[in-house]
């Protein structure tokens, strides 16, 4: 499947990502009357408002690595790249976010998902958002950081840094029985992409 993902670079937030197709074009006056329409399946949606909560970001530009897309925008005077990716696995479509934040001295907390989330693992590092029809998985691969419930839904905090930090998001959706085979790829995901280089 074609995954996709939009990034609002106002505000330096990943609004959601769906898979099966890029937009649907109104045929109307050549797509000017009424907005493109998503052609695929929404899997995932981040919260209205600022991504990084109590911090201003600011774009910067992006980098292309072969197909790969790296973005750079600064949190506060924090320095971040990010890659979203598609990674499958069988029937399993899960989107990942691969992020790299420069050395800082204040926590950072960035919102992931509207909606009231239980969080698992002994560190914090999984959760299960309950949704009308099925669930959204999220797990959170890397050292020092957590998940928490916060204003306005999950979160992923930050805890100040003496060096750059690798941390990979991973993203699933569907019905509650395939919960293990996620839980099954985050345990097998691989190593952190070098996004600086």
């Amino acid at each position: 499947d074609q995954g996709v993902v939009c990034f609002d670079t106002g505000i330096c937030a990943l609004r959601g990502g769906w898979v099966g197709g890029f937009l649907r074009l109104s045929p109307a006056r050549f797509g000017f009357v009424q907005g493109p329409r998503i052609a695929g399946d929404l899997a995932f949606t981040s919260p209205n408002g600022s991504a990084w909560l109590g911090a201003s970001a600011r774009y910067s530009g992006l980098h292309l690595h072969g197909k790969r897309v790296v973005l750079e925008y600064t949190v506060g005077d924090v320095r971040v790249f990010e890659s979203p990716w598609l990674e499958t696995r069988g029937d399993l479509n899960v989107f990942a976010r691969s992020l790299e934040l420069a050395p800082g001295s204040s926590e950072l907390t960035l919102a992931l998902a509207a909606g009231s989330a239980t969080i698992t693992g002994p560190t914090s590092t999984r959760a299960v958002v309950r949704r009308d029809k099925g669930v959204l998985a999220v797990a959170v691969l890397g050292s020092d950081v957590r998940l928490a419930k916060e204003s306005p839904g999950l979160t992923a905090v930050f805890p100040p840094r003496t060096g750059a930090r690798s941390v990979k998001v991973l993203f699933w959706s569907g019905h509650e029985a395939p919960l293990p085979k996620f839980d099954a790829f985050a345990n097998a995901a691989g190593e952190h992409e070098n996004l600086a280089a």
